[in-house]
């Protein structure tokens, strides 16, 4: 798994120098749009805000439902509530895209999601995260979700400039937790800012 991992974190698409964080947040969802087919994509926002990739990107899906602790109005569909206490409440079989836009780690999220959101052989799904927990590793902590899932100490030296391949590590993990694999991955650093922005596509295993 791991050597896989790190294949597919070596070939990831660097969208680098984005201008703003915004448009490398945009980007990525529409590479997952694309991939997904708009048709098909029925997108969970979890961390919704006041709309932006709404509005920018994910209008264009099928179906749309966000979430956020905050009622920020419009006409979007949402849950006003903790994202966590909504993940394990619902059913996210509907769901094909998995928007976790979160401020710092995404993680536990992700994991909720795995554990509760199997795959049919041949389906597609996507993951789409935000991760600001990098400024922790270059303190020498990973947070613990991530470290159990790349398979990692959680304290360790040099984490922080691995960040890439221990994203693509922990998705091939949740992929194989849902009967599927990793197909694309994508990742985005802005500069000197300790945040990845990351996006993967999960294909359902064949049951043969």
């Amino acid at each position: 798994m791991g050597k896989f991992a790190g294949k597919m974190a070596a070939k990831a698409v660097k969208t680098d120098n984005h201008p703003a964080r915004a448009n490398a947040k945009v980007a990525l969802r529409r590479r997952v749009l694309a991939s997904i087919g708009a048709g098909e994509a029925q997108v969970f926002d979890a961390f919704a805000g006041s709309g932006a990739m709404h509005r920018a990107v994910w209008h264009d899906a099928a179906g749309y439902v966000g979430c956020d602790l905050r009622w920020f109005g419009g006409d979007r569909r949402a849950f006003v509530a903790d994202n966590l206490r909504v993940l394990r409440a619902i059913d996210l079989a509907r769901f094909t895209i998995f928007d976790l836009d979160a401020y710092g780690s995404p993680w536990r999220q992700a994991m909720i999601v795995a554990a509760r959101r199997a795959l049919v052989p041949g389906e597609k799904l996507a993951l789409v995260l935000t991760d600001g927990s990098p400024m922790k590793a270059r303190l020498g902590a990973v947070p613990a979700d991530l470290a159990a899932l790349a398979g990692v100490p959680r304290e360790a030296a040099g984490m922080s400039k691995r960040w890439r391949e221990l994203t693509a590590r922990a998705l091939t993990t949740l992929a194989g937790q849902m009967g599927g694999e990793l197909l694309e991955f994508w990742a985005a650093d802005i500069g000197s800012r300790p945040i990845l922005y990351s996006a993967a596509v999960i294909g359902g295993r064949s049951a043969s």
